[in-house]
Protein backbone atom coordinates (compact mmCIF):
# COMPACT_ATOMS: atom_id res chain seq x y z
CA UNK A 1 0.00 0.00 0.00
CA UNK A 2 1.18 3.65 -1.44
CA UNK A 3 -0.17 6.27 1.30
CA UNK A 4 0.48 9.77 -0.19
CA UNK A 5 0.00 13.55 1.42
CA UNK A 6 -1.20 16.65 0.24
CA UNK A 7 1.79 19.16 -0.45
CA UNK A 8 2.90 22.13 -2.22
CA UNK A 9 5.10 20.57 -4.32
CA UNK A 10 8.75 22.54 -5.41
CA UNK A 11 10.27 20.44 -7.96
CA UNK A 12 13.63 20.68 -9.32
CA UNK A 13 16.32 18.83 -10.94
CA UNK A 14 18.75 18.11 -7.69
CA UNK A 15 22.45 17.68 -7.98
CA UNK A 16 23.06 13.79 -8.46
CA UNK A 17 19.36 12.91 -9.55
CA UNK A 18 18.76 10.47 -11.96
CA UNK A 19 18.68 11.16 -15.81
CA UNK A 20 15.10 11.85 -16.92
CA UNK A 21 12.64 8.73 -16.82
CA UNK A 22 10.58 7.54 -19.69
CA UNK A 23 6.64 8.05 -19.04
CA UNK A 24 5.30 5.52 -17.42
CA UNK A 25 1.56 4.01 -16.37
CA UNK A 26 -0.23 3.68 -13.13
CA UNK A 27 -1.10 0.22 -11.68
CA UNK A 28 -4.15 -1.53 -13.63
CA UNK A 29 -5.80 -1.54 -11.13
CA UNK A 30 -6.13 0.78 -7.98
CA UNK A 31 -7.65 2.56 -5.17
CA UNK A 32 -7.62 5.90 -3.41
CA UNK A 33 -8.46 9.56 -2.09
CA UNK A 34 -8.03 12.59 -3.80
CA UNK A 35 -7.74 15.95 -1.63
CA UNK A 36 -9.01 18.41 -4.52
CA UNK A 37 -9.48 22.12 -4.30
CA UNK A 38 -10.54 24.27 -7.49
CA UNK A 39 -10.93 27.92 -8.09
CA UNK A 40 -12.51 29.21 -10.90
CA UNK A 41 -13.85 32.54 -12.60
CA UNK A 42 -16.91 32.61 -14.54
CA UNK A 43 -17.77 36.06 -16.25
CA UNK A 44 -15.97 38.07 -13.41
CA UNK A 45 -17.29 36.27 -10.72
CA UNK A 46 -14.86 34.02 -8.70
CA UNK A 47 -15.50 30.95 -6.84
CA UNK A 48 -14.07 27.85 -5.16
CA UNK A 49 -14.68 23.92 -4.58
CA UNK A 50 -12.98 22.35 -2.15
CA UNK A 51 -13.50 18.55 -1.10
CA UNK A 52 -12.46 15.05 -1.76
CA UNK A 53 -13.30 12.36 -4.84
CA UNK A 54 -13.23 8.54 -3.68
CA UNK A 55 -11.97 6.60 -6.46
CA UNK A 56 -12.04 2.98 -8.31
CA UNK A 57 -9.72 2.63 -11.22
CA UNK A 58 -10.11 -0.77 -12.76
CA UNK A 59 -8.06 -0.73 -16.34
CA UNK A 60 -8.38 -4.00 -16.55
CA UNK A 61 -12.06 -4.12 -16.57
CA UNK A 62 -12.40 -0.77 -18.02
CA UNK A 63 -14.58 0.63 -15.79
CA UNK A 64 -13.80 4.12 -13.35
CA UNK A 65 -16.24 4.78 -10.34
CA UNK A 66 -16.16 8.27 -8.59
CA UNK A 67 -17.56 9.53 -5.57
CA UNK A 68 -17.35 13.13 -5.25
CA UNK A 69 -17.73 15.10 -1.91
CA UNK A 70 -17.00 18.69 -2.42
CA UNK A 71 -18.23 21.89 -1.29
CA UNK A 72 -19.07 24.91 -3.47
CA UNK A 73 -18.71 28.58 -2.94
CA UNK A 74 -22.45 29.24 -4.29
CA UNK A 75 -24.30 26.04 -4.58
CA UNK A 76 -22.97 24.13 -1.10
CA UNK A 77 -22.78 20.72 -0.41
CA UNK A 78 -21.95 18.80 -4.42
CA UNK A 79 -22.52 14.68 -3.40
CA UNK A 80 -23.04 12.42 -6.11
CA UNK A 81 -21.42 9.27 -7.77
CA UNK A 82 -20.14 8.55 -11.51
CA UNK A 83 -19.93 4.86 -12.40
CA UNK A 84 -18.11 4.95 -16.02
CA UNK A 85 -18.53 1.62 -17.88
CA UNK A 86 -16.46 1.33 -21.22
CA UNK A 87 -16.93 -2.38 -21.79
CA UNK A 88 -21.00 -1.79 -22.31
CA UNK A 89 -20.52 2.12 -23.06
CA UNK A 90 -22.66 3.05 -20.24
CA UNK A 91 -22.33 5.72 -17.61
CA UNK A 92 -24.54 6.29 -14.47
CA UNK A 93 -24.58 9.39 -12.66
CA UNK A 94 -26.21 8.91 -9.10
CA UNK A 95 -27.39 11.66 -7.14
CA UNK A 96 -29.47 10.42 -4.02
CA UNK A 97 -31.98 8.47 -4.98
CA UNK A 98 -32.08 9.44 -8.68
CA UNK A 99 -29.88 8.52 -11.33
CA UNK A 100 -29.12 9.07 -15.18
CA UNK A 101 -28.04 6.95 -17.68
CA UNK A 102 -26.03 8.43 -20.63
CA UNK A 103 -23.93 6.84 -23.46
CA UNK A 104 -20.19 6.62 -23.01
CA UNK A 105 -18.38 6.19 -26.22
CA UNK A 106 -14.67 5.60 -26.87
CA UNK A 107 -12.09 3.15 -25.00
CA UNK A 108 -11.23 3.48 -21.63
CA UNK A 109 -7.41 5.07 -21.23
CA UNK A 110 -4.96 4.01 -19.60
CA UNK A 111 -3.94 6.50 -16.70
CA UNK A 112 -0.28 7.32 -17.71
CA UNK A 113 2.13 9.75 -18.67
CA UNK A 114 1.60 11.05 -21.61
CA UNK A 115 4.68 10.24 -24.25
CA UNK A 116 4.35 13.71 -25.40
CA UNK A 117 5.05 15.33 -21.65
CA UNK A 118 7.81 17.20 -20.41
CA UNK A 119 9.66 16.08 -18.34
CA UNK A 120 10.61 19.16 -15.35
CA UNK A 121 12.25 17.63 -12.67
CA UNK A 122 13.10 14.51 -9.33
CA UNK A 123 12.46 15.67 -6.26
CA UNK A 124 11.94 13.69 -3.03
CA UNK A 125 9.47 13.58 0.03
CA UNK A 126 11.19 12.42 3.20
CA UNK A 127 10.61 11.41 6.57
CA UNK A 128 12.62 10.30 9.75
CA UNK A 129 12.00 6.70 8.51
CA UNK A 130 11.75 6.75 4.62
CA UNK A 131 12.11 8.62 1.58
CA UNK A 132 9.89 8.64 -1.74
CA UNK A 133 11.37 9.78 -4.80
CA UNK A 134 8.68 11.12 -7.89
CA UNK A 135 9.05 12.29 -10.92
CA UNK A 136 7.23 15.48 -12.24
CA UNK A 137 5.86 16.18 -15.82
CA UNK A 138 4.38 19.00 -17.72
CA UNK A 139 1.74 18.65 -21.08
CA UNK A 140 -1.04 20.24 -22.75
CA UNK A 141 -4.10 18.35 -22.31
CA UNK A 142 -7.12 18.27 -24.72
CA UNK A 143 -10.43 19.18 -25.66
CA UNK A 144 -9.81 22.34 -23.80
CA UNK A 145 -6.09 23.22 -23.72
CA UNK A 146 -5.74 22.56 -20.01
CA UNK A 147 -2.35 22.87 -18.61
CA UNK A 148 -1.11 19.85 -16.51
CA UNK A 149 1.50 19.08 -13.99
CA UNK A 150 1.62 15.67 -13.28
CA UNK A 151 3.82 13.91 -9.93
CA UNK A 152 4.18 10.05 -9.99
CA UNK A 153 6.11 7.78 -7.72
CA UNK A 154 9.93 6.96 -8.84
CA UNK A 155 8.88 3.13 -7.57
CA UNK A 156 5.37 1.41 -9.47
CA UNK A 157 4.68 5.31 -10.83
CA UNK A 158 1.89 5.48 -8.65
CA UNK A 159 -0.17 9.26 -8.91
CA UNK A 160 0.70 11.55 -6.41
CA UNK A 161 -0.47 15.15 -7.06
CA UNK A 162 -1.83 17.08 -9.95
CA UNK A 163 -2.51 20.69 -11.03
CA UNK A 164 -4.79 21.69 -13.81
CA UNK A 165 -5.13 25.38 -15.43
CA UNK A 166 -7.28 25.97 -18.02
CA UNK A 167 -10.22 27.68 -19.57
CA UNK A 168 -13.56 25.68 -20.70
CA UNK A 169 -16.82 27.48 -22.04
CA UNK A 170 -16.01 31.12 -20.60
CA UNK A 171 -14.64 29.45 -17.17
CA UNK A 172 -11.12 29.47 -15.85
CA UNK A 173 -10.17 27.21 -13.57
CA UNK A 174 -6.93 26.28 -11.48
CA UNK A 175 -7.31 22.73 -9.83
CA UNK A 176 -5.40 20.98 -7.23
CA UNK A 177 -5.46 17.73 -6.65
CA UNK A 178 -3.47 15.05 -4.14
CA UNK A 179 -3.51 11.20 -4.33
CA UNK A 180 -3.85 9.87 -0.54
CA UNK A 181 -4.30 5.85 0.74
CA UNK A 182 -3.74 4.84 -2.74
CA UNK A 183 -4.00 0.93 -2.81
CA UNK A 184 -3.98 -1.98 -5.34
CA UNK A 185 -6.41 -3.90 -6.60
CA UNK A 186 -10.29 -2.90 -6.27
CA UNK A 187 -11.90 -4.17 -3.02
CA UNK A 188 -15.35 -3.93 -3.18
CA UNK A 189 -16.29 -4.96 -6.78
CA UNK A 190 -20.17 -3.43 -6.52
CA UNK A 191 -18.81 -0.44 -6.62
CA UNK A 192 -19.17 -0.66 -10.25
CA UNK A 193 -22.48 -1.89 -9.65
CA UNK A 194 -25.61 0.66 -10.81
CA UNK A 195 -28.80 0.90 -8.82
CA UNK A 196 -31.72 -0.15 -10.83
CA UNK A 197 -33.28 2.90 -10.86
CA UNK A 198 -30.82 3.38 -13.97
CA UNK A 199 -33.31 2.33 -16.95
CA UNK A 200 -33.09 4.81 -19.39
CA UNK A 201 -30.60 6.81 -22.14
CA UNK A 202 -30.07 9.79 -22.67
CA UNK A 203 -28.96 11.67 -25.46
CA UNK A 204 -25.10 12.01 -25.76
CA UNK A 205 -23.83 15.06 -23.67
CA UNK A 206 -21.25 16.32 -25.24
CA UNK A 207 -19.51 16.91 -21.28
CA UNK A 208 -20.54 13.23 -20.49
CA UNK A 209 -16.72 12.30 -20.44
CA UNK A 210 -14.89 14.83 -18.21
CA UNK A 211 -14.04 13.81 -14.93
CA UNK A 212 -12.28 14.39 -12.37
CA UNK A 213 -12.11 18.02 -10.47
CA UNK A 214 -12.72 20.00 -13.22
CA UNK A 215 -16.47 17.77 -14.11
CA UNK A 216 -18.52 19.67 -12.12
CA UNK A 217 -17.56 23.27 -13.46
CA UNK A 218 -17.96 21.98 -16.78
CA UNK A 219 -21.71 20.64 -16.19
CA UNK A 220 -22.32 23.59 -13.94
CA UNK A 221 -21.52 26.59 -17.00
CA UNK A 222 -22.87 24.13 -19.91
CA UNK A 223 -24.79 26.39 -22.25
Amino acid sequence: MYTGVVIVLVVGVALGAPPAPAPCCAPDQLECVLGLTTGYMHEGKGGSQTGIILLSYDYKGSRMQYSYHLTDTYVGAINYDVIQDYKNGRQYVIRGKTCTRTVLTGEMKQDCVPATATYVGYSTLTSATSKIGFNSYTFMAMPNQTNVVFSVTEDGCYPLSVQAQGTANNTSYFTTMGYVNVTLGIKDPSVFIPPKSCPQVKAKDPFHQFSGGVRYIMDKYRK
